[in-house]
């Protein structure tokens, strides 16, 4: 019970101290905030663009397909099942819609890439007065723990082909796991880019794993204010577009608040006893 005592009120310490550290540094949060708007409009943007396009290439191919003699009789007396042509389209149709599928995880990856650096630089600009260190080890960091899957993703769409149906379900749910823990450990690094990456990567097994329980409960609190705005969207998705805008703006507002009491949080489990 005493041990439970400590953790909430590191917590709260942590939060006020966030509190006084935005107060101080109005500016540079005020720049955050803006930078996570332009980074979700940004992200958005390119997914529906590209979803735009799958779109466009789903409806040639089923029209390709249209186009197929699915009669037996005449398929028995020699009848063509396609012309070359439309093979050929088919074929390229589905190439190009590949193409779509790829450029966009790279599209998005580095858009996550230059805001994210941006973003939580900014945030270590406000709790330790660095920027340009903290940005470019985020580049690091994003490219050990994230770019590996965009790869993975890459690999999978150029032979989505030659991959059975029951290994491509495993082989997507493992994927999900394996980056949900990726992640993780991509969160525990973004609080520590103020320091070396040797002590990066000595903090990843410190906090990530021996104090898992400590940074995984801040977690579970954004997770249940993704859900709650996610179900405000739901509520008010066909109501005033006001609405929805000012429901945006609480999920940005939301989010630096978290990366910014993150980075707080990170620095104050670095204490001999923070719990």
């Amino acid at each position: 019970m005493y041990k439970l005592k400590e953790v909430v009120e590191h917590f709260s310490t942590a939060a006020k101290e966030t509190i006084q550290k935005i107060k101080h540094h109005y500016g540079w949060f005020s720049l955050m905030f803006l930078l996570e708007i332009l980074f979700l409009l940004s992200f958005v943007g390119i997914f529906v663009y590209y979803q735009i396009n799958l779109a466009f290439n789903q409806e040639q191919l089923f029209s390709l397909m249209e186009q197929a003699n699915l009669n037996a009789t005449q398929l028995q007396d020699g009848g063509t099942f396609m012309t070359n042509q439309a093979i050929s389209s088919l074929i390229g149709s589905f190439q190009q819609m590949i193409n779509n599928f790829v450029w966009m995880l790279y599209a998005l990856f580095g858009v996550f890439l230059l805001f994210g650096g941006l973003i939580w630089g900014t945030g270590q600009k406000i709790m330790h007065g660095k920027f340009l260190h903290p940005f470019l080890k985020h580049s690091l960091l994003a490219g050990v723990f994230i770019f590996p899957f965009v790869l993975l993703g890459h690999l999978l769409l150029r032979n989505i082909l030659y991959v059975e149906e029951f290994n491509l379900g495993w082989m997507i749910n493992s994927g999900i796991a394996l980056f949900v823990i990726s992640f993780y450990f991509y969160l525990i690094g973004c609080g520590e880019l103020n320091n070396r990456v040797k002590e990066i990567s000595l903090a990843l097994g410190r906090k990530g794993i021996k104090k898992f329980y400590y940074f995984f409960a801040v977690l579970l609190v954004l997770a249940a204010f993704f859900v709650g705005v996610s179900y405000l969207v739901y509520l008010s998705a066909e109501g005033n577009p006001l609405v929805l805008v000012g429901e945006f703006i609480l999920l940005c507002l939301g989010l630096v608040l978290f990366k910014v009491y993150w980075i707080c949080l990170s620095e104050r489990s670095s204490e001999k006893k923070p719990f």
